[in-house]
């Protein structure tokens, strides 16, 4: 298990579709008022740990790729 992540890992993971999905899912909660912004970071915070933890049980490969801001100019998020 990996007991740290970073803020880039974080950030890449919340980009994954699933992630993205959840991250809307808690910004409509947030909006109509069920949740509160706090219980959307804990479950945020939650998602990741358990994200990175699944990918290093269950992946057997690595593959490591550099981008540069140049790179990403035309990227469409």
């Amino acid at each position: 298990m990996i007991s740290s992540l970073s803020a880039e890992d974080a950030e890449l993971i919340l980009l994954s579709s699933i992630g993205v999905a959840l991250t809307d899912a808690l910004d409509d909660l947030i909006s109509s008022n069920q949740i509160e912004p706090q219980l959307a970071m804990k479950i945020i915070a939650h998602f990741d740990k358990a994200f990175i933890d699944t990918l290093s049980d269950r992946v057997k490969s690595r593959l490591s790729f550099k981008v540069t801001s140049t790179d990403l100019i035309n990227v469409r998020l």
